[in-house]
């Protein structure tokens, strides 16, 4: 391995990134950031968060903001320097619950958090607020008591254990701040290349929380997804981390023992500030609205080659029609069309997507407002260069009828990257068979949870079907499942659990139009968080001294090339470079003439240009998987320091097969 680090340096020249890159820097928006875990700030951008500059307004408490811990021995958000008032910072986890905070810094009025309070990386909440406005749980109780006030505590007050709800007070005069951040990076992306999904479990709409069970819910940024029920039947579900419209909703009936009989249909889904709102009613037989479960999945975007492609058919009267553009996806390859073949039938053309080595998996989903509808796939097949998908729509009762619907189209196993997330699709194309392995070319799966093995069905009584992903762990995902054929019915999510040997069964029921149980086809997909292999990652460590950044332009997969790019470099610096090495030596170089500086990589790679960036061509070996590398950037300036060398942070890439 050192031979091929320093077979790259020597190629380094001829690789140079000559990106301009903003700074990493993040200023409050015009709304303001939020006073609660659920309407909470997110930075977007990409890489290593430095700065966020922002105002606590009249009338306000607190701005909450959030962050990615990547970190924790480096970690360190501050007020010190950038407020001229009397400062708190306090560091909740997602969900609301107290991890750190700090009054006063010793000698000082300002404020400073460590690692001290997160168990590991991830996704945390930072919120500024004047002494002594402290948040409370519901109960009006503190968190943290009002001492020690210069001690980096955990939660010890008597609402320690509880979620915050509230703050004891506001403030009277706006108060402006700048927080300054190392070992930290953006929680969501400005502008994702992968496509970006967000799933949920909504249990019991009618009694429980604002928020879904933690296991069974996910979202790009590690942000909770947030619930409200407006009436019977009738959810509104708060999808963050930036997750823009015009993607693509599937919504499915989830009956767990007790609950009725029912249909999921989508009311809307649209983008409101920091979230994607989406509404879900639910019908009975009647079409009178009633409350129930169901499992939600929205994806948005894509890269351009993704074998993959969605739409809403917004139009179900038109003879044919394309879809709108703004709220579909296929690629580098042309719009879609629909037909209208008869009452409540169409045909779909995807182009480009008929080329395939996989038959591929389709969902629909109904889309009405207040109407109870039906839709589901008829069948799909490759025409020519087109992939052609047949669909056919009911109203509630189960008769033929002009109605919108979702559709989502993918040839992959998972509708995620999968370094994000995995998955499962099958096609159960035996109704009566007592058990048996689904047609293979309807099948995939990417899950790593176990050897891999094809999905199997064992049908466990009349329209009864228990689906094994050997693959997959239940706690990561939720399925979405539709019935296939051209005679109405239903399907439904009855649960799914884990099996003795490391995966998961889901049972599915089908019934008629009249809810009675029936032997069907169906179509499922399997959506999870837990990542398909490996996933090769850019931490940040440090956060450097004197202005440069260092951040990653790819991340460290075996088989492709590593870069990282060094911006933000001061305008009258001379030599930039960067440094790699095996190790984080965590070196202080204060009495080195580098006050300020620490060095977070070893010395095995030296990268000096005009304005360099680091590449690495990995080779595809598994032995090299887990590897962390060490790479830290930095510029000659000799007004900087007496040594006349400023740092860059670091970013610390482990290498990964996704």
């Amino acid at each position: 391995m050192r031979h091929l680090l320093c077979r790259s340096a020597v190629l380094a020249a001829s690789l140079l990134l000559p990106f301009a890159l903003s700074a990493q820097t993040w200023t409050e928006t015009a709304a303001g950031a939020g006073q609660t875990w659920s309407t909470s700030e997110t930075p977007l951008g990409s890489g290593p968060l430095t700065r966020i500059h922002g105002t606590i307004a009249a009338g306000r408490a607190a701005d909450i903001y959030l962050v990615r811990v990547d970190d924790l021995a480096t970690f360190q958000v501050s007020s010190v320097g950038g407020a001229s008032f009397d400062t708190q910072l306090w560091m909740f986890g997602v969900d609301g619950f107290g991890l750190a905070h700090r009054d006063d810094d010793v000698g000082s009025t300002q404020s400073t958090l460590t690692g001290l309070g997160p168990w590991g990386p991830g996704t945390v909440l930072i919120a500024i607020s004047e002494y002594d406005i402290d948040p409370l749980d519901q109960g009006g109780n503190q968190l943290w008591n009002d001492t020690p006030f210069d001690t980096e505590r955990w939660p010890d007050g008597p609402g320690a254990a509880n979620s915050f709800t509230q703050w004891s007070g506001a403030s009277t005069v706006a108060r402006p701040y700048t927080l300054t951040l190392r070992g930290a990076s953006y929680a969501a992306e400005l502008n994702p290349a992968d496509p970006q999904v967000a799933f949920a479990w909504v249990e019991n709409p009618s009694t429980t929380g604002p928020a879904p069970n933690v296991s069974y819910q996910h979202t790009p940024s590690g942000e909770l997804i947030v619930t409200e029920r407006l009436g019977v039947g009738y959810c509104r579900v708060l999808l963050p981390g930036n997750l823009r419209d015009g993607g693509n909703l599937q919504v499915s009936p989830a009956e767990f023992p007790g609950a009725g009989n029912f249909v999921a249909v989508v009311e809307t889904f649209l983008s409101i500030p920091g979230k994607l709102l989406c509404e879900v009613k639910t019908f009975d037989a009647a079409g009178q609205p009633v409350d129930g479960d169901f499992n939600l999945v929205y994806r948005v975007g894509g890269r351009p080659t993704d074998r993959t492609a969605y739409l809403w058919a917004s139009d179900p009267t038109s003879a044919s029609y394309t879809p709108a553009t703004n709220y579909a996806f296929n690629g580098n390859r042309g719009n879609a069309t629909i037909v209208r073949t008869g009452l409540g039938a169409y045909t779909v053309t995807l182009p480009g997507l008929g080329t395939i080595t996989t038959g591929g998996h389709v969902q629909v989903s109904p889309i009405a407002t207040n109407l109870a509808s039906r839709a589901q796939v008829e069948g799909w097949g490759a025409s020519g260069a087109d992939m052609r998908v047949f669909v056919r729509t009911f109203d509630g009762a189960g008769n033929a009828a002009d109605r919108m619907f979702l559709l989502h189209y993918t040839e992959a196993a998972a509708v995620q990257a999968p370094n994000l997330g995995s998955g499962a699709h099958l096609w159960a194309n035996n109704r009566t068979a007592a058990s048996y392995v689904p047609s293979l070319f309807y099948q995939d799966s990417n899950g790593n949870n176990a050897p891999v093995a094809p999905i199997s069905i064992t049908r466990a009584g009349v329209g009864t079907y228990d689906v094994m992903l050997p693959t997959h762990l239940d706690i990561f995902g939720v399925p979405t499942v539709g019935i296939y054929g051209g005679t109405p019915g239903g399907a439904r999510v009855r649960d799914w659990v884990p099996t003795a040997a490391g995966g998961t069964s889901v049972r599915i029921e089908c019934t008629d139009i009249n809810y009675n149980l029936a032997d069907q086809q169906f179509v499922l997909q399997f959506t999870s968080a837990r990542p398909a292999g490996a996933p090769a990652r850019n931490e940040v460590v440090g956060g450097g001294c004197n202005g440069s950044t260092l951040r990653g332009i790819t991340r460290p997969r075996l088989g492709t090339t590593w870069q990282l790019a060094l911006v933000d470099v001061p305008t009258t610096a001379v030599l930039p470079f960067t440094i790699v090495g095996f190790g984080n030596p965590n070196q202080v170089l204060d009495n080195q003439g580098m006050p300020g500086c620490v060095l977070h990589a070893d010395l095995t790679v030296a990268v000096i240009g005009a304005n360099p960036a680091y590449s690495l061509n990995l080779p595809n070996a598994a032995g090299l998987l887990g590897l962390p590398l060490h790479v830290q950037g930095g510029a000659f300036q000799a007004t900087l320091n007496p040594r006349g060398v400023g740092l860059s942070n670091a970013i610390r890439g482990v290498v990964g097969d996704v």
